[in-house]
């Protein structure tokens, strides 16, 4: 077991204590997770035994399950895990692409507290994997600093269906003013149209406007090219994958998959062949991004309805050549 197995389970008992609106609770349990993040870290990297913080680190959160949810901490995750089928995947995700270079930007925001806005603009396919990137390096770049990982609220998409929703949507943010006493708020917010995003920001500059302890940082993922409203901190250059991008994700997947050199060696060369064939654009070392994620997403879906068959995932590559790399884009 690792730190990723218990990620759906933390996730759902931060929910409990949050909607307990218990600060004490939910600053012992931001501790908690900190905690065992780190250790699973410094056992992973280092190997280190950390079974003794380990241990010390479940009985605070059985303690807080019971008090919460009326289950041990065990009992609780069993739960989680079959509301999920029981399915956790250990392998790489599309989130661990490249997003390196944000990290000096990042560091600059965050080192601010208070409402803070970023935007950039990509396509639809990119949104889900570009912000739970973009969580990834916030996360890096919290840990840098001994903080914890930020809190996600849901998504808010700015459609035009919406539009006289705004101040409700903006209304139900209001309990993150207590979450902003303890830690970090990522809120992402889909958005096709300037002006109405505009809106939407003076609302919730209304009700964020006072001084907090932490960073409630606001990611706009513009699904259209328009102006962002001035109060918008940083406009990102939207994704651009290159080679080495993916050579290291791909590397990062392979090791988790063979422990043989001379296998590992072939499909690492061979899937980052089969991404490159099937997703690059005119630009000889650029690829569309969309097709990127797309790439990896089916590529995983087929390791784990295969149990990590190699062979299935080499009948999949021809399968994507057959699609994409016969006909032109």
């Amino acid at each position: 077991m690792d730190y990723k197995n218990y990620q759906p389970c933390l996730d759902a008992l931060e929910q409990v204590i949050f909607q307990a609106q218990d600060t004490e609770k939910l600053s012992h349990f931001d501790a908690y997770r900190g905690r065992l993040k780190r250790a699973y870290a410094i056992q992973d990297k280092h190997g280190l035994d950390q079974s003794s913080e380990i241990s010390r680190i479940f009985e605070g959160l059985d303690e807080l399950s019971r008090n919460l949810a009326n289950k041990s901490f065990d009992q609780f995750c069993d739960a989680i895990k079959n509301q999920h089928d029981g399915v956790i995947m250990n392998l790489g995700d599309p989130a661990t692409l490249d997003l390196e270079d944000y990290d000096e930007c990042l560091e600059t925001l965050l080192l601010t507290s208070g409402l803070i806005g970023v935007s950039v603009t990509t396509t639809q396919g990119c949104t889900d994997n570009f912000r739970d990137n973009l969580k990834r390096r916030l996360q890096a770049v919290l840990a840098s600093f001994s903080r914890i990982e930020p809190h996600m609220p849901a998504t808010i998409h700015l459609k035009a269906s919406i539009e006289k929703d705004l101040k409700n949507k903006v209304a139900d943010l209001k309990p993150n003013k207590l979450r902003l006493k303890t830690t970090d708020v990522l809120l992402t917010v889909i958005a096709d149209d300037g002006d109405r995003l505009e809106r939407f920001w003076d609302e919730l500059s209304k009700v964020f406007s006072t001084p907090s302890d932490y960073c409630f940082l606001v990611l706009i993922i513009k699904e259209k090219t328009f102006q962002s409203p001035p109060a918008i901190t940083q406009d990102f250059p939207p994704p651009d994958f290159e080679r080495k991008h993916v050579v290291k994700w791909v590397n990062a997947v392979v090791n988790d998959l063979t422990q043989d050199r001379q296998q590992k060696r072939k499909l690492i060369l061979d899937w980052t062949n089969s991404i490159m064939q099937g997703c690059s654009c005119q630009k000889k070392q650029q690829l569309y991004p969309d097709r990127v994620y797309e790439h990896i997403k089916m590529s995983l879906e087929t390791l784990q309805r295969s149990n990590n068959s190699i062979d299935h995932l080499y009948q999949f590559f021809d399968e994507w050549k057959e699609i994409y790399v016969q006909t032109p884009t």
